[in-house]
């Protein structure tokens, strides 16, 4: 018995020095906003019958999450990482299906890291850095307009590359005196047999991105050059998409902060047609009020898509006022308006908490509008909310 006991012992200090060479740590977030929404001013080529999402009051989930991450030393300053992350929606305590960033990799001091897994991409990275609302989330981000000419179309209302890549490989050098490279490639896994006419075939879609960083003192400058090869035939009408990303901030003592954000993004439609490009700029600003606490601002805009001439009345504006107030290290209330002003042929949305239904202006064209609201519509939203980590 006395030998069982101890046998015992010993294989229950051989699990606790196992399991003490990886630090795991179970992380999250839960982000819940209370809002005022509406549409407004829908435009002349709508011809819904309410072509007006009338005020409506909701509570919000923003990006909220659960998350969890380890390490584990190898020696010769070589760690294993890894890390599961799903998201839920607050308002709800539902599952929502969102696939976060969830990968398994090395990391070298001497030669950087290694990823592979479902990935935030270089430039939805550079993207989070500049933006002023944490997380990147809630109504009133920049990336509602910013790199994304289709919102409202066929990419829903987030920019081409300001997401997740799944089925994703990512390289990041280490840091050199504040400088780093980044370089991320997503495999096209979706690929179909071809059944000798093209016809309905869906070749894998291809995503690469190179970026590179730079953040020291208070500066923080950062570009990233991105393409998108759909394939042949497949649905959502774009073969190819180039992206350019240029990011620059700086923080002043005090905590006050500055960014600005330019955007080129240029797309083959299926089908020929000429290539069709939009210019996007954001710049935003925090001014620290008390050392735990700060307003927000925020302007972009979409300019006017242009295929070998201007294409009129197909951009945006955005702006977003707003207040920050740190009730400790891990809680946060905040309070803000955002307000997109479309032109007579835009259908932009809010990235997160897109208000109603949106129809493209393609759509409206067709005559398929069903729901929503058509192209010209301005959406506002006042919101307040609590934004807790653990």
């Amino acid at each position: 018995m006395q030998k069982k006991l101890i046998a015992l012992a010993i294989a229950g200090l051989a699990s606790t020095a196992v399991f003490a060479q990886t630090n795991v740590t179970l992380y999250g977030v839960a982000d819940v906003t209370l809002e005022s929404v509406k549409t407004s001013n829908a435009g002349p080529l709508t011809t819904l019958s309410d072509a007006d999402y009338g005020n409506t009051g909701r509570v919000t989930s923003n990006s909220s999450y659960v998350g969890i991450k380890g390490t584990e030393n190898l020696g010769n300053g070589l760690n294993a990482l890894f890390q599961f992350e799903t998201g839920f929606s607050a308002d709800t305590g539902i599952y929502n299906g969102s696939g976060r960033d969830t990968f398994v990799g090395l990391s070298s001091q001497d030669f950087g890291t290694i990823l592979a897994g479902n990935l935030t991409g270089a430039t939805r990275a550079l993207g989070n850095r500049m933006e002023m609302l944490p997380g990147n989330a809630g109504v009133g981000t920049a990336v509602s307009l910013l790199g994304n000419p289709l919102n409202g179309g066929n990419t829903g209302n987030t920019g081409t590359f300001d997401t997740r890549f799944a089925n994703t490989v990512a390289y990041m050098t280490r840091n050199y005196n504040g400088l780093d490279f980044m370089v991320d490639y997503s495999f096209g896994e979706n690929k179909q047999l071809e059944d000798g006419t093209g016809a309905g075939t869906q070749n894998g879609t291809k995503t690469w991105e190179i970026g590179a960083n730079y953040v020291n003192g208070g500066w923080d400058l950062g570009y990233v050059y991105g393409r998108l090869d759909t394939g042949d035939n497949i649905a959502g009408n774009v073969d190819l998409v180039k992206n350019h990303r240029l990011g620059l901030g700086y923080t002043f003592d005090g905590g006050h902060k500055v960014t600005f954000q330019w955007d080129r993004q240029e797309f083959d439609p299926v089908g020929g047609g000429g290539d069709v490009k939009q210019n996007s700029y954001s710049l935003q600003g925090k001014y620290m009020v008390t050392p735990s606490g700060g307003l927000i601002a925020d302007y972009t805009v979409a300019k006017d898509l242009d295929s070998g001439g201007t294409i009129s009345d197909t951009g945006a504006k955005l702006i977003t006022v707003g207040y920050l107030q740190n009730l400790s290290k891990r809680t946060m209330i905040k309070a803000l308006y955002s307000r997109i002003s479309n032109d007579d042929f835009a259908a932009y949305n809010f990235s997160t908490g897109a208000v109603g239904a949106t129809n493209s202006a393609a759509s409206v064209f067709a005559g398929t509008n069903t729901a929503g609201f058509g192209p010209g519509a301005d959406v506002s939203a006042f919101a307040v909310g609590v934004r807790h980590s653990f």
